[in-house]
C-alpha cells in the first residue's frame, strides 16, 4: 500500500502500488501493476509478495482491519511489512483531542482517522512486530503522532 511515494526499484525488481484514493497523491505516473484501489480486497494469489510497504495509508482504509487481514494473505509466510503512519497518541490530552477532531478530519481530509491505534491493529492483524518507533513529527501534536517500523508475517 502506498500514498504519494515514488518507488526507488533495482533493474528487475517489480513494484504493485494499491492507491486508497483513485489518482497517486503526488500526481505523477504509476509504476509497476494497480493491485486495486482500497486495500480491502487485493486481486492477487496468497503468498505472493515479500515485502509490503505502507506511509500514511492506514488511517483512511474505511475496514482497516479488513486491509490487513488481506495484506497478510498476500504476504509470504516471513514477510516483512514496513509501515510509517500516523495515529492515536499515548498522551491522554493529545489523544481526548484527536478523538474530538477525528469526525471533522474524517470529513475533510479524505476520510482520514486520527486516533487510531496502529500497534494494535497491526498486532491484531496477526502481524508480529519487530521493530517500533514512535515520536511526534511536529506541531500540532495530535495530528502528528508516528508509528514507524516493521512487522513480519508469521509462518
Amino acid at each position: 500500500m502506498r500514498q504519494g511515494n515514488s518507488e526507488q526499484l533495482a533493474d528487475g525488481d517489480a513494484a504493485v502500488a494499491v492507491e486508497v484514493r483513485e489518482h497517486p497523491a503526488d500526481g505523477g505516473e504509476r509504476r509497476g501493476e494497480d493491485g486495486g484501489l482500497d486495500g480491502e480486497r487485493l486481486d492477487f494469489p496468497d503468498d505472493r509478495f515479500d515485502t509490503a510497504l505502507s506511509t500514511m495509508t492506514l488511517c483512511t482504509i474505511p475496514a482497516v482491519e479488513v486491509a490487513l487481514r488481506e495484506l497478510r494473505r498476500v504476504l509470504k509466510p516471513g514477510a516483512t511489512f514496513h509501515f510509517a503512519e500516523h495515529g492515536l497518541a499515548p498522551d491522554e490530552k493529545v489523544a481526548r483531542t484527536q478523538h474530538r477532531f477525528d469526525p471533522w478530519e474524517q470529513r475533510f481530509a479524505g476520510g482520514c482517522h486520527l486516533a487510531r491505534d496502529m500497534r494494535a491493529l497491526i498486532a491484531d492483524a496477526g502481524f508480529e512486530i519487530e521493530d517500533l518507533d514512535t515520536r511526534y513529527l511536529m506541531r500540532p501534536k495530535a495530528w502528528s503522532y508516528m508509528y514507524i517500523g516493521r512487522a513480519r508475517n508469521p509462518a
